[in-house]
């Protein structure tokens, strides 16, 4: 895929996995538009990459949010090429302990990003 002069939105921008693929696109000379709900390490992010790198706060459980986020990408540089979804929330902990699988699901008190199927 040719990533120079092509634009891109990466959710969860700010650090992490989102924060090397934000690094290494704007790296390989393509414009990025960093999303994320930490103002403070998207705006510096932001700032380390340049003019190629926008940042737009950004809470991806929020449908008004995103919609305002991909506006600001498409004004910002004239259209997107690609999207890159890295944003999440998990628990740093064991998903299987002595007593077997721990509790994933909401009543758990803990967020997870699995499903494990339709309610019966």
């Amino acid at each position: 895929m040719r990533i120079e002069g092509r634009n891109f939105l990466v959710t969860g921008g700010a650090s992490g996995l989102g924060g090397a693929t934000a690094r290494t696109l704007a790296a390989a000379g393509g414009n990025v538009v960093i999303l994320d709900v930490n103002a403070e390490a998207g705006q510096k992010l932001a700032a380390e990459l340049g003019p190629k790198a926008h940042f737009v706060r950004t809470d991806v459980t929020s449908e008004p949010d995103v919609k305002k986020a991909v506006a600001a990408a498409t004004e910002r540089f004239s259209g997107l090429n690609g999207a890159v979804n890295a944003a999440g929330i998990g628990t740093a902990e064991k998903v299987l302990g002595k007593n077997g699988p721990h509790p994933l699901g909401p009543s758990s008190g803990r967020s997870a990003s699995t499903s494990s199927g339709p309610s019966t």
